[in-house]
């Protein structure tokens, strides 16, 4: 499995050879209007590119991260919205584990950990 960071530049000719071999797309953002704004832009022009690109974009999980603490409402009325643009859209909870530093599961709360493994079975299945 090999898995790509790719910063979202769809104008850039790696981004574009990325998405010709894809098999599973991963669309995260933050619960906030500009990055689901963007993520839908994306969505839309993958859909129009070519048929592979449309299904990537169909078939894509967007997993949606409430960046703040007061985001929750915020977060699931994003995710509903990429619900009709996408296989699956995940919301992950807030944690302060989450912010600034190095990344540990296990310093997670629960409901976050099982967000994320609601979101990481969400792209396996998609594979």
């Amino acid at each position: 499995m090999l898995l790509i960071d790719s910063g979202n530049d769809e104008a850039a000719e790696h981004w574009l050879r990325m998405i010709d071999h894809a098999h599973q797309l991963v669309v995260p953002l933050r619960a906030e209007d500009e990055h689901a704004e963007a993520a839908a832009l994306l969505l839309e022009e993958l859909a129009a590119r070519d048929e592979h690109s449309a299904r990537l974009a169909s078939g894509a999980v967007a997993i949606v991260s409430e960046a703040r603490t007061d985001a929750s409402a915020k977060a699931q009325t994003i995710a509903s919205g990429f619900r009709t643009m996408v296989r699956s859209a995940v919301v992950i909870p807030y944690d302060p584990a989450m912010v600034g530093g190095v990344l540990r599961f296990d310093a997670l709360k629960g409901a976050t950990q099982r967000a994320w493994l609601r979101a990481a079975a969400e792209v396996a299945r998609g594979l």
